[in-house]
């Protein structure tokens, strides 16, 4: 069979790239080994997902943010940062500066279930759902993949849009860069008897991370991130020992705390593709960047790495041009690597200090907060970062 577009992967990067390429005229097949009653109705898995500006613009523009329902969103209208046992934070908004909340949030199940609704509006798009792939080969005319039934399929450009462990990006020849950060998060939703002001808390303790993503109502997704072998203790706390012990982190900031969800780990691996291209083969989601979720820009990442490849198919196929030219997948990953290189190294650099126990690190922490507080410009950068109003 063939087709003018192969993607794999109906995750949120697989059908957000789909959604933009509904206006193209091309055939095109996703392909995914979880079945299709799966994808239309994803379990929760304990992750939010803070969406900036830019982001909830393409997801709008794709008819995805259309189907997540106000009640289902959260807005972010402040943040603030503690290091170790402070109790004084740095503060950041961005409403004066560009009248947008800091973020949204929505949950990873709720995006995920409108993603693949929004895909499923393409005119020339084939579903090809429980067809796990076998094998991917690039070739200069056009691209072969083979799935465990048997069949093998030919694209023009075929697209890896599964993982950050990504086996098409291995069979396909590109290597990528990983770095295991030894952490696992656990995240859950939590309520509490305080308010939290729509203001999420990120919390460097020595030895934790504690963050605090403010949801509707008084109840809040609580992300902790630990050594791996300490988040095995606190997986295995009753749900009372647990929210007490949450409680006694933050020091009472949110009143009594109460576990209201199942805890979900997750462990922490960093993932840079050493390319984001081949012949006829791109790649986009965690597949071609997997990050650590400190910033909380994967999933932003996710979908302008998609829109950037969509546009650009999409015009390539209207004008009549190679959809899979050197020209347009490297000015694609030029594109996505000037947005994503230099806020993965900084992240890098960034959990390498917050979890660094010497005394040089410690020091090193309170300065970069003391300058935050006291530099308008260090202050105007952080926020620009965290809401990517303007990106």
């Amino acid at each position: 069979m063939d087709y003018d577009v192969i993607i794999i992967g109906a995750g949120p990067a697989g059908c957000t790239l789909a959604a933009g390429l509904c206006q193209s005229g091309l055939r095109i097949a996703l392909i995914e080994k979880q079945t299709r009653a799966a994808l239309e109705s994803p379990q929760y898995d304990g992750r939010e997902i803070a969406l900036s500006k830019r982001t909830a613009d393409i997801l709008e523009r794709y008819g995805i943010w259309q189907r997540i329902a106000d009640s289902e969103v959260s807005p972010i209208r402040a943040a603030k940062v503690l290091d170790g046992e402070a109790r004084t934070s740095l503060d950041f908004d961005a409403r004066a500066r560009t009248g947008q909340p800091i973020g949204r949030l929505v949950s990873n199940h709720v995006i995920r279930r409108a993603a693949f609704s929004a895909a499923m509006q393409a005119p020339d798009l084939q579903l090809m759902d429980a067809c796990p792939v076998s094998d991917v080969t690039p070739g200069p005319c056009r691209s072969l993949v083979y799935l465990e039934d048997g069949s093998i399929l030919s694209a023009a450009l075929v697209v890896a849009a599964d993982t950050r462990f990504s086996t098409v990006r291995r069979q396909c020849g590109i290597a990528a860069s990983m770095h295991d950060f030894g952490q696992t998060m656990i995240v859950a939703r939590m309520t509490h008897t305080r308010s939290h002001d729509q203001v999420s808390w990120e919390c460097f303790f020595y030895g934790a991370t504690l963050a605090i993503l403010p949801l509707n109502g008084k109840t809040s997704s609580v992300v902790l991130t630990l050594p791996h072998y300490l988040a095995r203790d606190w997986m295995n706390y009753s749900a009372d020992d647990y929210g007490h012990a949450i409680g006694k982190k933050l020091g009472g900031i949110l009143g009594d705390v109460t576990l209201d969800s199942e805890r979900t780990a997750y462990p922490l691996v960093g993932v840079y593709a050493n390319r984001f291209v081949g012949d006829g083969v791109a790649l986009v989601g965690d597949a071609a960047v997997g990050m650590h979720p400190v910033t909380a820009h994967g999933f932003n990442f996710c979908v302008t790495g998609a829109e950037a490849l969509a546009r650009r198919v999409t015009s390539a196929a209207r004008n009549g041009k190679d959809i899979r030219s050197r020209q347009l997948l490297r000015a694609y990953e030029a594109e996505h690597r000037f947005r994503t290189r230099p806020l993965y190294e900084a992240t890098q650099r960034l959990v390498q200090l917050y979890t660094a126990e010497t005394a040089v690190t410690k020091l090193a922490r309170k300065f970069v907060l003391r300058a935050g507080k006291t530099c308008p410009p260090a202050r105007l950068v952080i926020t620009s970062l965290l809401s990517r109003s303007a990106a």
